[in-house]
């Protein structure tokens, strides 16, 4: 009973069609792929990751209206439910501000790692503290300079 729109940028769906085929995505039964534009100059190499911090930059200021003339297609398609629930990867906040204009449930869905998650969730410490942004090792207690020296040594 579910029906499931695969959301991707351009370039990313062109990348998945050139490694699977271009009728890779064609008749998968409750799943439809669609694309919106990234923002992003056309690159001259199409096997590349794109550049996360400006991807991420790009898709906030020029996405959000495609996704929404997407999301307003989508539910405008004959004998097709209306869509009710978007799940926008977390760095997406286009997608959530868009769903929620429509009335339409956004949830996140946020793939960091563990390691990833703790740094996020205590950066706000490590600006309070000095630690962030970095300027050398000038600023480190000695301890500081010590667990440093130690993990350094591991590596």
């Amino acid at each position: 009973g579910f029906r499931v729109t695969y959301v991707n940028s351009e370039y990313n769906h062109r990348r998945l069609l050139r490694s699977r085929g271009q009728d890779s995505l064609a008749g998968t039964d409750g799943f439809r792929f669609e694309a919106v534009p990234d923002g992003l100059p056309q690159s001259d190499n199409d096997d590349v990751t794109q550049d996360i911090a400006a991807l991420c930059l790009s898709t906030t200021e020029h996405s959000a209206a495609p996704f929404r003339d997407l999301l307003a297609r989508l539910n405008a398609t004959p004998g097709s439910p209306p869509v009710s629930c978007v799940i926008a990867d977390g760095v997406m906040s286009f997608a959530q501000r868009v769903a929620a204009e429509m009335g339409i449930l956004a949830l996140v869905f946020w793939t960091t790692s563990a390691c990833g998650f703790m740094g996020y969730l205590h950066f706000a410490e490590l600006i309070r503290r000095g630690y962030v942004p970095l300027k050398g090792t000038s600023v480190l207690s000695d301890s500081d300079k010590n667990y440093f020296e130690l993990s350094s040594d591991l590596i």
